[in-house]
Formats: C-alpha cells, sequence, structure tokens
C-alpha cells in the first residue's frame, strides 16, 4: 500500500503574517484535497481569522472562525467563535469489496469567552 501527501505552505504571505496551504494527501481510506487560510490579524491586531476547506473522497469538512487571545496582562477578556461542519460517508470492507458504509453530516457552532479576574495588589504598609 502507497500513501502520499504534498502540500504548499507560505507562513507570511506578502509580508502580511496571512499563512496560505494547499495540501493533498492520498491516504488508505481516503484521497484529501485541502485549502487552508489563516489571518493573524483578521479584524484588528491580536483577532485572528481562519478558514479551512477540504475535499475528501468520502466526503469534506469546513471551519470558519476568529479568535482573539489573551496575550498580556492588560488584555481584559478572550474569545473563540467558529463553525465546523462534517460530511462523510465511512465504508467498512471485508475481503477488499464494501459490506457497509454510514454517513456523518455533523454541524458544530463553538462560543467561547474569557475574563480576565481582577488582581488587586494589597495596600502598602507605613
Amino acid at each position: 500500500v502507497t500513501t502520499w501527501g504534498a502540500s504548499l505552505l507560505e507562513r507570511n504571505l506578502l509580508g502580511t503574517g496571512r499563512q496560505v496551504e494547499i495540501r493533498y494527501d492520498e491516504e488508505v481510506n481516503r484521497i484529501s484535497r485541502a485549502f487552508a487560510f489563516i489571518d493573524p490579524h483578521f479584524l484588528q491586531r491580536y483577532w485572528r481569522g481562519f478558514f479551512i476547506h477540504e475535499n475528501n473522497s468520502d466526503g469534506g469538512e469546513d471551519h470558519v472562525g476568529i479568535q482573539k487571545a489573551f496575550v498580556s496582562a492588560a488584555t481584559p477578556w478572550a474569545g473563540t467563535l467558529q463553525f465546523d461542519h462534517v460530511k462523510r460517508t465511512s465504508r467498512i470492507y471485508a475481503n477488499g469489496v464494501t459490506t457497509d458504509h454510514f454517513a456523518e453530516n455533523r454541524r458544530s457552532f463553538e462560543l467561547e469567552y474569557g475574563h480576565m479576574l481582577t488582581h488587586h495588589e494589597p495596600a502598602a504598609t507605613p
């Protein structure tokens, strides 16, 4: 059994810090073609936006979202907004022949929020 893959990845697209990847993989159970775009400054500094699309021989996947991370002690909040869609048909084989299959069609939405707890320094004593 031969498996192989190839990808092109640019980690700093035109000096902007954006990342673009195109990938092709042939594995035992699946052929996968993917495109990914990640922008570390999507809306403004420290906001990360991403889009990932996979077209597979047994279905596909899409992931899109934005994230804002805690980047310093002065960052009061962080969060994630993400949508995922996975559609896949898996097969069960016996003696090289498909004997059964099952399908998955899943959508998920993720919303995360974090808020910094205020840290008070003790009052100075004279």
